[in-house]
């Protein structure tokens, strides 16, 4: 769902500004998901299948990190990979999914919870801006 992946990536990427525009960045996020869901334009798993993608998107616009640079490298892969992976199941492997209730579930929460550390262990998802700067650098003197 791209109505979710561009509203995530302005939540995400308001980090540094007042509270109040955290909060509506916020707000808009759970109207997104509540209006998707709501009217039946989108399933669950696409809004699920978002998170990755807008990853993807993130360290794609990351202009000031070199694109050589496992900051930037580490959730653009990941992003795709978890993408293209939700497509492919989805296209191609749909009866797994009706196997039993834990397969996508488990694939759900390894999907967000992947694309969390990963934006975490990047910078990309570093509150502080400070805290990012000293992270790039120290995945610099590593690369």
């Amino acid at each position: 769902s791209l109505h979710m992946a561009w509203v995530l990536l302005a939540w995400w990427n308001s980090r540094g500004l007042g509270v109040w525009v955290r909060v509506v960045a916020l707000t808009f996020v759970i109207f997104t998901v509540l209006a998707t869901l709501g009217t039946g334009e989108h399933y669950l798993v696409d809004l699920v299948a978002a998170f990755p993608f807008a990853m993807m998107i993130e360290a794609l616009a990351r202009y000031d990190v070199p694109i050589s640079s496992e900051q930037r490298r580490a959730p653009l892969f990941a992003g795709l990979l978890m993408t293209l992976a939700w497509f492919a199941l989805l296209s191609y492997a749909t009866p797994l999914f009706w196997s039993t209730p834990i397969v996508p579930w488990t694939m759900v929460i390894a999907t967000l919870g992947g694309c969390v550390w990963i934006r975490k262990r990047t910078a990309l998802g570093a509150e502080n801006p400070a805290a990012a700067s000293a992270q790039t650098a120290a995945l610099a003197t590593t690369a």
